[in-house]
């Protein structure tokens, strides 16, 4: 089997989020599975009563991140329910790209599996270099790991924030707030990091949004932190062109330095000055930084249609 490229990533990636579909793995792993206590973000635990992160398995009638356990009950929506990890390939050349919520610790959990890192492995935050003791629970990551005789072994880790920038707008007590004009809704299990007693945000603080947009183009969070050292705002979504010259990335407007790469899943980082990003940097696929280098890949996404 040839290593998957950008495009064959990009479709899998788009494929796990177009419906909530059950596949079971086909690839037995060296590396135990990681498994959540009760309660809060899973990885391969049983239904979660009111939603949440992961170890939800099944489909949900209102979509969320997927885990590997049994199914969630749909009636709160929220996170949860592209079901078990979906696996290409049979190992040979390359290695395994990964792409989830960290969902536990010491080694890192990601998708219900669990990969050995250390101090000395690379790591970028929205593709400015950063250090492996900025990984935290809740981060939505894409990995590129090697198996070996202890497991599977990140060879790099990227941090994956679908938002960088300004609280624009907060509704009080709902858990739901805007960045930059982009709405963004908080579960319970949603990881809060630098906000007080009412578990809601100021406007104008910055912050950083790990977490998957749903079919409303909302962001359900897997974890929301204060960013007092943000000094530039950034998006991930897909690039649009608009009449007059004018682009957006998920809706959110955006300067970019050439064309706009329409329909592309991009990254996009520069100044925010109040009514849009003036592109510094952009990076195509940052859910997919491993495309053409690895032979089998697991995704989590979000179960964004129905179905049973």
């Amino acid at each position: 089997m040839r290593p998957l490229g950008d495009g064959a990533v990009r479709r899998l990636a788009r494929l796990l989020c177009a419906a909530a579909l059950c596949l079971a793995p086909i690839v037995s792993w060296a590396a135990p599975a990681c498994v959540a206590p009760a309660g809060g973000i899973g990885g391969t635990g049983g239904p979660a009563e009111r939603g949440g992160i992961g170890g939800t398995g099944g489909p949900v009638e209102r979509g969320g991140i997927g885990g590997t356990g049994a199914p969630q009950t749909p009636a709160a929506g929220g996170i949860g329910g592209t079901g078990q990890p979906q696996l290409l390939g049979k190992g040979g050349i390359g290695g395994t790209g990964i792409v989830g919520i960290i969902t536990g610790f010491a080694s890192i959990c990601v998708d219900g599996l669990e990969v050995q890192y250390d101090a000395a492995t690379p790591v970028t935050v929205n593709g400015l270099a950063s250090r492996s003791n900025q990984l935290a629970l809740g981060q939505v990551v894409a990995v590129e790991a090697t198996d070996s005789d202890r497991g599977l072994v990140a060879d790099r880790v990227s941090i994956l924030n679908i938002l960088e920038g300004p609280v624009s707008r907060v509704e009080p007590g709902t858990g739901v707030f805007d960045v930059m004009g982009q709405t963004v809704r908080t579960t319970p299990f949603t990881y809060l990091v630098g906000f007080g007693p009412t578990g809601d945000p100021a406007v104008g603080w910055p912050v950083r949004v790990s977490g998957y947009r749903d079919a409303d183009n909302r962001i359900v969070a897997s974890r929301v932190e204060v960013a007092r050292d943000l000094k530039d705002a950034s998006v991930i979504g897909e690039a649009a062109a608009g009449q007059g010259g004018a682009a957006s990335v998920s809706g959110l407007p955006v300067q970019f330095a050439g064309i706009p790469p329409s329909g592309s899943e991009t990254l996009v980082r520069g100044q925010w000055d109040g009514q849009k990003i003036a592109a510094t940097q952009e990076q195509r696929d940052p859910f997919a930084p491993f495309a053409g280098r690895v032979q089998q890949v697991v995704v989590e996404g979000l179960a964004l249609g129905g179905g049973g």
